[in-house]
């Protein structure tokens, strides 16, 4: 398998009001920029061994309420559709949900990573290039691939020489991901997904949850609500949630 890493965990909403929260939980948070289209921007808290906590939200304050007006009509579903799955997907997410929302591993080589998995059954949509300005003028770059299961990661190759994507700064007392929960209204099904997107087998933990070791870290698949939409946590190092630090 090409080289594969945990890069960062996404988190949607107010990103002032989370920034503070990260803060005052001990992680440095910076200001990361706008991507390509300017309709988002991110703030970046990092975290140890390289990875980090994505806080993400719209560009303009007005476009969640107009847009979650919009989710309530016929036309939401158009509108996700006319999109690119990548921008569907989170556009979706950012209007509906908050708080984590999803993670990302990269990869040295996305075009053979996305092959391999679907030579196992699992599908990505093929890579799109995608950029974002930092404050300071310099533009990064990088590819990347999502899948229409939202249970799922997504994967990304940089493109830009070094680390300029990830923070300059580094926490004092840095924390890092331990375990990514992920939960979910089939295990089963979402096991079974894991394991031809990383072609790997996972151990079996208690009450029918099925653990994996992808990309140094351990990622738990738990039953979640029955139908409800996949919800992301973490727990960091020192045992705390990420979800609790946001609130």
């Amino acid at each position: 398998m090409t080289s594969l890493r945990f890069d960062h965990i996404v988190v949607a909403g107010n990103v002032n009001h989370n920034a503070q929260a990260l803060r005052a939980a001990g992680l440095v948070v910076e200001d990361g920029g706008r991507h390509e289209a300017g309709l988002t921007h991110n703030l970046l808290a990092a975290l140890d061994n390289s990875s980090y906590v994505e806080l993400i939200d719209f560009s303009r304050a007005w476009l969640r309420p107009s847009l979650r007006l919009l989710s309530h009509t016929p036309f939401w579903r158009s509108v996700l559709s006319s999109r690119p799955l990548y921008e569907a997907v989170f556009l979706d997410a950012l209007t509906l949900r908050g708080g984590p929302i999803t993670y990302a591993y990269t990869v040295d080589d996305l075009e053979s990573f996305v092959s391999s998995a679907a030579s196992r059954g699992l599908v990505l949509a093929n890579p799109v290039r995608m950029s974002r300005l930092r404050p300071d003028g310099v533009r990064i770059e990088w590819s990347l691939a999502i899948s229409p299961h939202l249970d799922l990661p997504f994967f990304l190759q940089d493109h830009t020489a070094g680390h300029t994507r990830l923070p300059e700064t580094r926490p004092k007392a840095p924390e890092s991901v331990r375990v990514l929960q992920v939960a979910v209204s089939s295990v089963k099904k979402t096991t079974e997904r894991y394991v031809a997107l990383f072609d790997t087998a996972p151990s079996v933990g208690s009450e029918g949850t099925s653990k994996f070791q992808i990309g140094g870290i351990c990622v738990e698949i738990v039953q979640g609500k029955t139908g409800a939409t996949p919800s992301i946590d973490c727990e960091l190092c020192s045992g705390r949630l990420l979800s609790a630090l946001l609130e």
